[in-house]
């Protein structure tokens, strides 16, 4: 396919204009209006706009910048919704400083030859700052690895805030950013977010809010937000509730219909209601100052699916194993080989990397469906992951992901940047105006 910025023109009719929306340059061209909008500066995510420009995958080097360390799958709650259950049947195994030392040495040298900061990440589907000696004793090694190459240090974490005191105000002081995993009013946070004893969480949250907002600069901290079927109608009131609570960033994640995890159908958010009560929740945070974000659609980004090696980002697991996936941070029966391309070795003292399995992992990557491919959202869209997955052994590339709230969503940013996107009185004039919404590609 060519991707060339002239091949993807996209013509948009919707009650009362046409538009033409070219993606690769950013541009809108009204012409119902005869004027040409230019949208904000798109962040280009390295790998990803090279391989378009028609880099060969296989050959192009993986040089990441960004070192995520699923520190264990230790979790001190029972989210009913968690994408990784049954942490407690996994080993308690704790990742290895020595793994952790040589995959910061791998990424410094990758941050100085490319002139990037040294970016550390500890992710979720565990509970980081359980293993808070842990913690320090790996950020000491990487920050030290960094120093010794002149690179700046920052490191991130995620938390659920169910943490002592004295960890929530040690976070607060040594994290460059942290986003914390929180669900709204104690009605909305407690209905799925439980501890192992069943118990609800919001109080301790809600402490852990307190200090870091006492501690920290508003722009360093962030909120993700799991959106339910119980939650989704909710979104504008939750983005009035954080904002009370001082909160400048929030991220809305419906979610994930996966089937191989089987959550209750209760528990998966409408992507009509999410469309229509994100449009809500965002107008509400622009008029407010309260940024509110959704990664499965950004159209002022380029990206595609969460792939790591897409994301310039080593991902290494609790028993030292690198995954190209969020998703997927264990594979202690060789379930899920597919999703991993290297490991630490610890008699070299270094990682080895499976480059063949690597460079397959780059080319599916940024494999396209085939419903995909005349898609005007096709460059800003995850592409239906995680639930649709090119390393799926059931994949096929004629499937169809859930894609309605990505499309309205990629159209609602559109209009808006354009000034047609008009207020909607009601969840059906939304879905009637968005389905009638005709999009062709010109050639």
């Amino acid at each position: 396919m060519n991707n060339s910025s002239t091949s993807h023109r996209y013509e948009i009719s919707f009650p009362g204009g046409r538009i033409v929306y070219l993606p690769l340059e950013g541009r809108i061209i009204d012409i119902t209006g005869k004027g040409t909008i230019v949208l904000p500066d798109k962040r280009k995510i390295g790998i990803m706009m090279d391989l378009m420009e028609g880099m060969d995958p296989v050959t192009t080097a993986f040089k990441p910048v960004c070192l995520t360390i699923y520190t264990s799958h230790q979790c001190n709650l029972q989210c009913q919704y968690c994408y990784v259950p049954d942490k407690e049947l996994y080993p308690k195994t704790i990742v290895a400083s020595a793994a952790v030392d040589a995959a910061a040495r791998f990424v410094a040298k990758n941050c100085r030859e490319r002139k990037q900061p040294f970016i550390l990440g500890f992710h979720g589907g565990n509970e980081p700052l359980m293993n808070l000696g842990k913690i320090e004793d790996l950020i000491h090694i990487a920050e030290s690895v960094a120093q010794k190459n002149d690179l700046e240090f920052l490191p991130f974490c995620t938390t659920n805030g169910v943490i002592p005191e004295k960890t929530a105000k040690w976070a607060a002081g040594i994290f460059h950013g942290i986003t914390l995993s929180w669900d709204g009013p104690p009605e909305i946070h407690d209905k799925y977010r439980k501890d192992k004893l069943g118990r609800n969480t919001s109080p301790q949250v809600r402490k852990t809010v307190g200090i870091f907002s006492d501690l920290m600069d508003p722009g360093r901290l962030s909120v993700r937000c799991t959106i339910s079927g119980a939650s989704v109608e909710r979104m504008e009131e939750l983005a009035e509730y954080f904002n009370r609570a001082g909160i400048k960033r929030v991220e809305f994640y419906p979610v994930f219909n996966v089937p191989e995890k089987s959550l209750r159908k209760d528990l998966i958010p409408d992507p009509g209601k999410f469309a229509y009560n994100f449009t809500k929740a965002r107008a509400y945070g622009d008029a407010n100052g309260i940024q509110v974000c959704f990664s499965g659609s950004r159209i002022t980004d380029y990206h595609g699916r969460y792939c790591m090696i897409l994301q310039d980002n080593l991902t290494i697991t609790p028993d030292g194993f690198l995954t190209n996936c969020f998703f997927h941070t264990q594979n202690y029966e060789n379930e899920y080989d597919q999703y991993f391309y290297g490991q630490f070795h610890p008699e070299k003292g270094q990682l080895v990397m499976h480059r063949e399995k690597q460079n397959r992992m780059k080319t599916g990557s940024v494999s396209r469906l085939v419903v995909c491919s005349d898609c005007f959202n096709q460059f800003h869209c995850s592409q239906g992951c995680p639930a649709v997955c090119p390393f799926d052994e059931n994949f096929h590339e004629s499937d169809t992901p859930e894609c309605i709230k990505e499309k309205w969503l990629g159209l609602a940013a559109i209009l808006g940047n354009a000034g047609y996107l008009r207020t909607f009185d009601s969840e059906i004039s939304f879905v009637e105006f968005f389905s009638g919404i005709t999009v062709h590609r010109l050639s």
